[in-house]
Formats: structure tokens, sequence, C-alpha cells
């Protein structure tokens, strides 16, 4: 039985072990190879230039110009009261929506037979008090005569009796009271006529011919037509660019008026900044100015001016002229990048992504204060994926001042 286990022993080892044998040594010398061998030298693959359009960077003086909107409307606007009662019995043909009065222009007219009857009646008073007080003048006059021949010494209050001088003070008091009704009379007599305080355009007319008016009637709402404000909306961090006048003597910031849906391209009205309202826009927390603007209806000059008239309530698009400030670079607002960054060509013709301070934002263009050089290439060609150091390679170089293209 020995004999028959050691060959069955011998036969596992020849066919198991001795191949598992030889497969460990076959892996150790391929992996001894593969580890010994040479290695490539690996190279990394050089990156391509991207090629750029530059501008060359010039720091000048430049006026800021403040972009705002607002609406027109009127400086005097007012509604017309009579100050007596009466029928209106004639109308100017300009009582109308639209219609224009010159200053003390008759608007309307009342009745005026009751005030005229009241100017006679007091006038026919005050000559009966004027007779009255002639009267009283000589009777003083007597009473003067006879105490002097009476000779006699009495106490001032018996004096003044004696001499009447109580009855003369109600004689001149009547006559004056009576000048007074009488010039009252006038006066409402005179109030039968309604006038344009001042120049003006008719807005609403509340009343026609034939209605009866009394002292709380409209009778017409008017707006002036020497002048007209248009309310704009700035970002208060703007204020500071405008000039805004303090006292009647100063001067404010010039403006320029633009409607080109209605004027069409490149006409506008000038105006001057007059005043600082002093609450913020209800919803988008915005300060407000006024400005200005003198004879917007070309009413003055109708024959010799080809302005564009402005209407009350347009809408208007204001070009501010602001503070002049040195060292400033004005640039396309398309070049600005996330975070107020621009993308420069350093001297190594390498990107530099530069953080710069913007001092005015405007619709097409930004003004740059701190962070830029003259000479500087600033880089006016799109880049996908940008990043610093990355090479470039000029494609086309202009030297000038990087301005909008819009021409703002």
């Amino acid at each position: 039985m020995l004999p028959q286990s050691h060959s069955t022993i011998r036969l596992i080892l020849v066919k198991v072990v001795l191949p598992m044998l030889i497969l460990l040594l076959a892996g150790g010398i391929a992996f001894s190879i593969i580890n010994t061998a040479p290695q490539p030298e690996r190279h990394p693959k050089p990156r391509q230039p991207r090629l750029v359009d530059t501008v060359e960077i010039n720091l000048t003086k430049q006026m800021l110009t403040i972009e705002a909107w607002g609406q027109v409307r009127p400086v005097h606007q007012i509604t017309l009261r009579s100050q007596v009662n009466g029928k209106i019995i004639a109308v100017n043909s300009e009582l109308v929506p639209g219609g224009r009065f010159t200053a003390q222009e008759t608007i309307l007219r009342l009745e005026p037979t009751d005030y005229a009857l009241a100017v006679r009646q007091r006038q026919t008073d005050l000559e009966k008090a004027r007779v009255a007080l002639a009267l009283e003048q000589g009777n003083q006059t007597v009473a003067k005569q006879e105490f002097e021949l009476l000779g006699e010494t009495i106490g001032e209050q018996e004096k003044a009796l004696v001499l009447r001088l109580p009855q003369l003070s109600a004689m001149k008091a009547d006559v004056d009271a009576a000048t007074a009704a009488l010039q009252s009379a006038k006066l409402a007599l005179a109030r039968t006529v309604i006038k344009a305080p001042f120049d003006a355009t008719v807005l609403l007319h509340h009343v026609d011919l034939g209605t009866y008016v009394t002292t709380t009637s409209d009778l017409v709402t008017l707006a002036g037509t020497d002048e007209y404000w248009v309310e704009l909306a700035v970002p208060i961090a703007q204020l500071r660019w405008i000039t805004i006048p303090r006292t009647p003597d100063e001067t404010g910031s010039a403006v320029k008026l633009f409607q080109e849906t209605v004027w069409g391209k490149g006409k506008f009205r000038t105006g001057r900044v007059v005043r600082l309202l002093t609450d913020l826009e209800p919803d988008g927390r915005m300060a407000r100015i006024l400005v200005a603007i003198q004879d917007p209806l070309n009413l003055q000059e109708p024959h010799t001016t080809h302005e564009p008239r402005v209407l009350l309530g347009s809408y208007l698009r204001a070009e501010i002229q602001g503070k002049e400030l040195d060292g400033l670079a004005k640039l396309d607002r398309r070049w600005i990048h996330d975070k107020d960054t621009l993308w420069l060509m350093n001297k190594d013709n390498a990107l530099e992504i530069r953080s710069v301070t913007i001092a005015y934002r405007g619709q097409h263009e930004v003004f740059i204060t701190e962070g830029l050089e003259t000479g500087d290439r600033l880089v006016v060609t799109d880049i996908s994926a940008p990043t610093d150091g990355m090479p470039l390679r000029l494609l086309n170089s202009r030297t000038d001042t990087p301005v909008t293209p819009h021409g703002t």
C-alpha cells in the first residue's frame, strides 16, 4: 500500500504544483521586464496663443455724462375759482383743452349788473357822507367862534364837546367807511372779469356759457407755458457728479433732453438742473432732480425756432453734463467683465485679468478712475474660459482712446 501512496503524491506535484510554479516564475519575469524597461519621455503639449485684438489705453480729462429718464410736468399749475357769484355771460374762444392765454387776458365774464348797481349805491353813500362832513365842519367853525366870544375857561373834555370835535370825528369815519365800501363794490365788479394770471395753456375747463358759478366753483385748470420741469430719477451715488444750485445765483449742470421716437434722432432740447428734491422716489429709491426747460412750446419765438416742442407728461431721456475729471479712461461698457475686471495683454503677451475702479456707469460707456495706466493694452476680443497667464497673440493693434461705438 505504501508504494502506491508515493506514486499519487508525485503525480499531483507534477500535474498541479509544477505548472503553478512555472506560471508564477513567468509572471515575475514579465513584471521585472516591464518595470525595468526604459520609459519614453513625456513633453507637455504647448499652449496655442489666442488671437486677440487690443486698443491702447490713453488716460485723459473727461466730462462725465450722466444718463437719466424722467417725465415732464408744469412749473405752475392752478385751478381758478370765481371770487364772486354770478352767471357766465361771455367765454373766450380759447377756453378749450389746449387753448392758450397770455398774462391778464380775459378768460370769461360774469353778469355785472348787480355789482354795477352796488357801485352806484356806494358812490351815493360816499357823497352823502362827504356832504354831512362838510356841514359838520361848518358847524364846528360856528361853535369855535361862539366859544371865543364867551371867553370862558373850561376843561379840555368840555372844550372838545363845545367845539363839536366828536361829531367831526364821526363824520370823517363815515366818509372813510363809505370810501371803503365803494372800493369793495368796485373790486367785486372787477372780479366779474376772470383773467389769466400768467401765460398759460388750458388743461381742463369746468364751466361754459350760461353756467351759474359761486366762490366754490372750479372754472378752469391752467398750466404755465413759460417754463416746464422734467423730474429725473438719478442713483444717489451719481449726485456727486451733478452741479445742483444752492442759491438763485448759482447755475446747475447743463442737460440735453431727447425723445427719439417722437422728435427723431439728433434732435434735442436743452435745460438746466435747478433743484434736488428732498425725498427719494418711492419705487426705485432713486434721488430726484428737477430740470427747467425755458419756452417749452416755442411760443415766444415761434417763427424763428426749429426746436421740438415739449409736451406735458412726455417721458424724456436726459444726458446730464457732469463734472470734469482728469486721468480717466472712457471705455465701452461691453469690455467690463465679472466683478469689474478688464482683460489686458501684458508685456509678456499673456492675459492679465485686472480689477479696476469704475467712477460712473452709463448706458453704453464706463469711466475708469483706478487700475489702468496710459499705454496698457486692453483686450477687446471675446475669449472663452480666460485664465491669468494665457498666452496671447496680437491680431491687430490700434493706438487710440477706446470709446463707445454708440456715439454717446
